[in-house]
Formats: C-alpha cells, structure tokens, sequence
C-alpha cells in the first residue's frame, strides 16, 4: 500500500516542485576482472560489461526523505525507501536502458539518472535462435556423415558380392561348364575310345579340384578372422608348400616383421592373395625352376611383394608369350592390382627366370 502511495503522489510532487536533487558519484564494480570505476553523473554512461553492482549517491542534505524508483524501458522494479541515506546500490542488474528517478518526500525535489547496460553476448535476443540454429547444423551435419558412412559400407559390400560374384561366374562357371561337356561325351567315348573316356574322367576329376580349391579361396576371403597379415602369410606358406615342394622347388621366404603387424580389409586380402596365387600357380606350371624367393615387406604405407624364379622366363613383349604363360591369369593379375590401385611390374627373359613386383597402399 506504502508503494502504491508512493508511485501515485511522486509524479504530483514532480511537477509540483521544480527544485533538483543534485546527483554526486555513479560507481561501479565489475566482478569478472574486479575493476572499479567512478563515472560523471552528468555525461552519458554506458556500461560495455554487467557490473556486480551499481552505486549512485546524492549531494547530502539536512531533512531529507528520498525514494528511488529503478525502470527499465516498461519494466518498473521496486521502490526503495532510501530515508535520510543520499547513496543507492543496486546488484547485478541485467543489461538494458535504465532510469533512476530520485524524489524527496519533503520538498518534492527530483533527480533523474541514465544509464545502459550492455548484455552479455548469450543474454541477447538473437543468441538463442543462433544456438538453436548450430545445434540444429550440427546434429544435420552428424546425420549426413552417418548417412555417408553407412552409404560407403554399403558400397563397399555390394562391391565386394559383385567381385565374389564375378569370380564364380568367371571360374566356377568355367569349370563347371567344362564338367558338363566332358561328361557329355564320356558315354560316346566310353564304346569308341575307352582310353580317352578315362583321360575325360581324370580332367572331370581335376576340374573338381580346381573348384574346391577356388571356393576354399573365397571362404577364406571372406572370413574375418584371416584379416591379419601372420594369417596371410601362413596361407601364402601353405600354397608354396602344396604347389612347388611337391615338384622339388626350393622356396625361400623373406618376410618382414613389420608386416606381421598389419591387417588388411577384407577386398585387398583377397586380391593381395590372389595375385600372388596366380604368380606362384604359373611358376608351377610353366616355369620349370629349382628356386623361388618371395618377400613381403612394407616401406611406409606400402605394401611390396616380389616372387622370383629361376626358370625358364619368357618374353613379356610378346602379347603370344603372355598368353602361353598363365592365360587369362595375367590379365586376372593386372585387374587386381588396379582395383588395389597397386602397380604391377613382371619382368623376364626367355632363360633368365621371371620376376614380379607388386605394391599397393595400405
């Protein structure tokens, strides 16, 4: 009730009473660095940084019955009933224009003080509505790499079941189809030429063979458990061992013990492996050597691998020579190598043995 009696008669007693209030000291505290400051009443005062608190004091004088009353734009804050006490202190105001009115109950005299209070950066209207929108960039920012991620996985998959889909077709398909004509005619050959009935039985045989061990390279592949490099090398081991030991070839490994620490995806382990398959094949079948070397070693992010031998070579130049020595293999090799984005390089001559190079990024 005294407030609202207050606020009704002081706008009387302001225009009832032209004598000023005389307004001395405005001080400030600045609580981040601790800063005092001491401004002129009478100048224009703008606070850059939220104070802790706010002082204004009045010239003091006898008899006086002083009210402040603090507004900000629309918004009015309580009356403070000062009494005989010149000073006001007001704490950690929020930022705005603010005006305080001072009137003395027993005269009727005024005093009116401005000042600003510069909001801090998040107290700002537009601050919310950025952050909102940066949360919202951010989380879309998030989803679309997951999007991509996923997206590349996805590829990625669908790359690899079109090469493994490719492999059957191009081998199993092959050699299946090789299976079915020379069962075909293992009935016609059987009443004309058993002999060569049985030299067909023993192909289909060998065919099956062929079959078993190119689906047991695509199990392989695609086993996550042989993503290490120690795994690899022990299958590349047993190949040699399978393939040139049982025709008195003499196979030195090198390998590097760096390279035991790798782990290859699943796509490079399976064209690592199958290049150096088809190299170690063609040795076997056309090189007639008595030593190979293989070494695997790794220099920086490559990966090298070299098969040498001491056999019989061929002339690379020669489109008819390639083809003689490994078939399709070779062409196989170099598909594989670019899928890699590895570099291929067979070198050879007829009598000097042949020596492959391959090396791709890890």
């Amino acid at each position: 009730m005294k407030r609202l009696f207050l606020i009704l008669c002081i706008p009387v007693w302001c225009f009832g009473n032209s004598d000023s209030l005389e307004i001395t000291r405005f001080y400030t505290r600045t609580g981040v660095i601790r800063s005092d400051s001491v401004w002129n009443p009478k100048g224009e005062i703008v606070l850059n940084v939220p104070p802790v608190f706010v002082s204004i004091s009045l010239k003091e004088e006898p008899g006086q019955n002083l009210v402040c009353i603090l507004t900000d734009t629309l918004t009015l804050y309580d009356t403070l009933y000062l009494g005989v006490n010149p000073t006001v202190n007001f704490f950690n105001l929020p930022g705005g224009n603010y005006t305080a009115r001072f009137v003395d109950l027993s005269n009727g005299a005024t005093a009116v003080q401005k000042f600003e209070i510069k909001s801090s950066f998040w107290q700002r209207w537009w601050f919310p509505p950025f952050i909102l929108l940066v949360f919202t960039l951010v989380i879309g920012i998030v989803f679309y790499y997951i999007y991509k991620i996923r997206l590349r996985q996805q590829l990625h998959t669908q790359l690899i079941r079109d090469n493994i889909a490719r492999d059957l077709h191009d081998d199993i398909g092959s050699y299946l189809g090789s299976i079915s004509i020379l069962s075909q005619s293992i009935d016609i050959l059987m009443a004309k030429n058993p002999d060569k009935a049985r030299l067909s039985i023993g192909k289909i045989g060998d065919t099956a063979r062929l079959i078993m061990d190119t689906m047991g390279d695509i199990v392989w592949s695609i086993n996550s458990n042989h993503d290490s490099m120690p795994m690899v090398i022990q299958r590349m081991r047993d190949l040699a061992s399978e393939l040139l030991s049982e025709q008195g070839i003499v196979t030195d490994f090198v390998i590097d013990e760096s390279i035991q620490k790798l782990s290859l995806t699943l796509d490079k382990r399976r064209d690592f492996y199958l290049i150096y398959k088809e190299a170690v094949t063609n040795i076997q079948k056309y090189a007639r050597a008595t030593r190979v070397e293989i070494a695997v070693r790794k220099e920086e992010n490559d990966v090298l691998l070299t098969v040498k031998d001491n056999g019989a070579g061929f002339d690379v130049s020669d489109p008819g020579q390639r083809k003689s020595n490994g078939g399709n293999g070779l062409v196989n090799m170099d598909a594989r190598a670019r899928r890699l984005g590895g570099t291929l390089t067979i070198t050879s001559k007829p009598g000097e043995g042949t020596t492959l190079n391959f090396s791709f990024k890890i």
